[in-house]
């Protein structure tokens, strides 16, 4: 279990510091790493969401990983469109794209976990 936490951490966590390390011109982002950056996280929101079910001892199933998951994507898309977040989100598709892509990481990191039960 520690190990999946520490793994989950560092997915949540790493695309925050290479977005931080860009704020403060430490270096530049590839082009296309906005959806690598959405598929780990969402994959670390699995991972710990997993790791709390086990805790409390509730159920484990695709439902129960990927619906707090998508809800969290759904929520930071919608507070990024209110909030103009650097003029990112012009259009509601990439927002929906982005949603996409959270889906497939939640689905990925559901069926590894599957696997590993």
């Amino acid at each position: 279990m520690r190990k999946l936490t520490l793994l989950a951490v560092v997915c949540i966590l790493l695309p925050f510091i290479a977005y931080t390390g860009k704020l403060l011109g430490f270096w530049h982002i590839l082009p296309g790493f906005d959806i690598l950056a959405h598929f780990t996280v969402s994959l670390g929101l699995a991972l710990g969401m997993y790791v709390v079910l086990k805790t409390y001892k509730l159920r484990v199933s695709y439902l129960n990983i990927i619906l707090p998951v998508m809800l969290i994507g759904v929520g930071w898309e919608i507070g990024q469109m209110i909030l103009g977040y650097e003029k990112l989100y012009i259009s509601n598709a990439e927002a929906l794209n982005d949603l996409g892509v959270d889906l497939v990481g939640a689905m990925i990191g559901a069926e590894v976990l599957r696997d590993i039960q």
